[in-house]
Protein backbone atom coordinates (compact mmCIF):
# COMPACT_ATOMS: atom_id res chain seq x y z
CA UNK A 1 0.00 0.00 0.00
CA UNK A 2 3.07 2.56 1.15
CA UNK A 3 4.61 1.88 -2.29
CA UNK A 4 2.26 3.26 -4.27
CA UNK A 5 1.73 6.23 -2.26
CA UNK A 6 5.16 6.99 -1.98
CA UNK A 7 5.56 5.88 -5.89
CA UNK A 8 2.67 8.94 -6.78
CA UNK A 9 4.23 11.45 -4.18
CA UNK A 10 8.27 11.23 -4.41
CA UNK A 11 8.63 14.44 -1.94
CA UNK A 12 7.25 12.17 1.20
CA UNK A 13 10.12 9.81 1.22
CA UNK A 14 11.80 11.91 3.60
CA UNK A 15 8.83 10.73 5.93
CA UNK A 16 10.26 7.13 5.76
CA UNK A 17 13.34 8.21 7.13
CA UNK A 18 12.14 10.43 9.78
CA UNK A 19 9.54 7.49 11.11
CA UNK A 20 12.50 5.00 11.56
CA UNK A 21 15.02 7.27 13.12
CA UNK A 22 12.17 8.50 15.46
CA UNK A 23 11.57 4.84 16.38
CA UNK A 24 15.25 3.97 16.91
CA UNK A 25 15.52 7.33 18.60
CA UNK A 26 12.54 6.63 21.40
CA UNK A 27 13.47 2.87 21.80
CA UNK A 28 17.00 3.84 22.53
CA UNK A 29 15.81 6.83 25.20
CA UNK A 30 13.51 4.37 26.62
CA UNK A 31 16.51 1.90 27.37
CA UNK A 32 18.66 4.87 28.77
CA UNK A 33 16.68 7.12 30.51
CA UNK A 34 17.20 9.64 28.05
CA UNK A 35 13.88 11.42 27.31
CA UNK A 36 15.69 14.10 25.55
CA UNK A 37 18.80 12.17 24.04
CA UNK A 38 19.76 12.63 20.80
CA UNK A 39 20.47 10.32 18.11
CA UNK A 40 23.43 10.34 15.52
CA UNK A 41 21.91 8.56 11.90
CA UNK A 42 22.34 8.37 8.23
CA UNK A 43 19.78 6.76 6.25
CA UNK A 44 19.57 7.04 2.60
CA UNK A 45 16.54 6.53 0.97
CA UNK A 46 16.49 3.94 -1.57
CA UNK A 47 13.47 3.42 -4.47
CA UNK A 48 14.63 0.76 -6.20
CA UNK A 49 15.60 -2.92 -5.24
CA UNK A 50 16.82 -5.88 -7.44
CA UNK A 51 15.39 -6.02 -11.20
CA UNK A 52 14.45 -2.02 -11.13
CA UNK A 53 11.37 -2.82 -9.25
CA UNK A 54 10.29 0.36 -6.81
CA UNK A 55 10.75 -0.57 -3.47
CA UNK A 56 11.82 2.26 -1.41
CA UNK A 57 13.65 1.41 1.27
CA UNK A 58 16.47 2.78 4.11
CA UNK A 59 20.11 1.61 5.15
CA UNK A 60 20.36 2.70 8.43
CA UNK A 61 23.28 3.53 10.22
CA UNK A 62 23.03 4.67 13.26
CA UNK A 63 25.82 5.00 16.74
CA UNK A 64 24.66 2.19 19.36
CA UNK A 65 23.72 4.79 21.84
CA UNK A 66 22.39 8.89 22.64
CA UNK A 67 24.23 12.27 23.02
CA UNK A 68 22.66 13.93 26.21
CA UNK A 69 21.67 17.35 26.48
CA UNK A 70 25.86 18.66 27.14
CA UNK A 71 26.85 16.44 24.58
CA UNK A 72 27.91 13.54 26.57
CA UNK A 73 27.89 10.41 24.51
CA UNK A 74 25.65 7.55 26.38
CA UNK A 75 26.55 3.71 24.85
CA UNK A 76 23.52 1.33 24.61
CA UNK A 77 24.08 -1.61 27.20
CA UNK A 78 25.65 -4.70 25.89
CA UNK A 79 22.84 -7.07 26.00
CA UNK A 80 23.16 -11.59 27.07
CA UNK A 81 23.34 -13.34 24.27
CA UNK A 82 22.38 -16.15 26.24
CA UNK A 83 18.34 -16.29 26.80
CA UNK A 84 16.72 -18.16 29.64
Amino acid sequence: MLRGIFRKRRHLLHLLFQTATECLRDAFRVRLGLPNGRIAAAAPVHTFGDYLVFHPHLHVFAADGLFDERGRFHSMPEESSMRR
